[in-house]
């Protein structure tokens, strides 16, 4: 499921997005729940002002692939 650099990876393409450098979702598949609580931090992170809501509705987390491609083809 990834390490720190999946984590890093991660981030700077959330960063990229959030600076205007590009205008696409951002998934990760996550059929163990592996992501869960990094999910959890972001959506505190919202809760406490650290972090736009729609820069963490970028963030697309999908348990399965077909719902994982589903919701990037909305």
């Amino acid at each position: 499921p990834g390490g720190l650099g999946t984590l890093e990876e991660l981030a700077e393409v959330l960063s990229w997005a959030q600076l205007g450098l590009h205008d696409k979702p951002v998934a990760l598949l996550d059929p163990v729940g592996y992501w869960a609580d990094l999910r959890s931090f972001l959506e505190r992170a919202v809760v406490e002002g650290f972090l736009a809501r729609p820069d963490l509705e970028r963030l697309i987390v999908a348990t399965d692939l077909h719902s994982l491609l589903g919701r990037l083809a909305l």
